[in-house]
């Protein structure tokens, strides 16, 4: 009787023995899937990154644009305030560039249209260029003009063409040259493109 109970103590603890080896090998398995599942999970995200980087290079590349950026001037664009830019030409075969000025504008400006001068100069450059563009805001039924997200507009000049300035540095201001203060303007902007590219459709 003794030796009855000795052997199944020894019974159950070889089934102990094995049911903590199953559960470690279960344990190891389910870390293993998670280890594995959020390997997954993280190429998917990093992959997803990719995707997003590379259709923003698309559409750059599509959209001919070489450069583009804006400056803030706080709703408000002093008949005085002259904003400068400057971007270097790296140098990507093109002999000219075509150049207009952006604005946002808020739904409170009250001028059918923006007048400004743009002085563009380069030390490649024989003079500096001066020329006066026009950026409407208002057709003529008083609907704002543009592309909208809200209660900003941005619209676009008329196109101007600059000669290439290949390894060299562009400099571009831009004043207006309106009677008095413009109140409902955000941001003030240039976009430079390869030739024969055009604005933004509506723009």
């Amino acid at each position: 009787m003794v030796q009855d109970e000795k052997n199944i103590e020894k019974e159950t603890e070889t089934v102990d023995a094995n049911s903590r080896g199953v559960v470690i090998i279960a344990t190891s398995v389910a870390t293993e899937t998670k280890k594995k599942g959020a390997t997954v999970a993280q190429m998917i995200h990093r992959n997803n990154k990719i995707l997003v980087l590379l259709g923003i290079f698309v559409f750059f590349a599509c959209d001919g644009r070489m450069w583009h950026e804006f400056k803030n001037v706080d709703g408000e664009w002093l008949r005085n305030d002259t904003l400068r830019f400057s971007y270097y030409d790296a140098g990507e075969g093109d002999d000219c560039h075509t150049l207009c000025v952006e604005l946002r504008s808020m739904y409170d400006y009250c001028y059918k249209d923006v007048r400004m001068q743009v002085v563009a100069d380069s030390k490649s450059y024989d003079a500096p260029i001066v020329d006066t563009l026009s950026c409407r805001v208002y057709d003529d039924n008083g609907v704002y003009m543009g592309t909208t997200s809200g209660i900003m507009y941005q619209l676009s000049s008329q196109n101007i063409t600059l000669p290439a300035t290949p390894h060299d540095t562009l400099y571009v201001s831009i004043n207006h040259i309106m009677n008095d203060t413009l109140h409902g303007i955000s941001d003030v902007g240039v976009r430079l493109l390869h030739c024969g590219r055009h604005q933004y459709a509506g723009n």
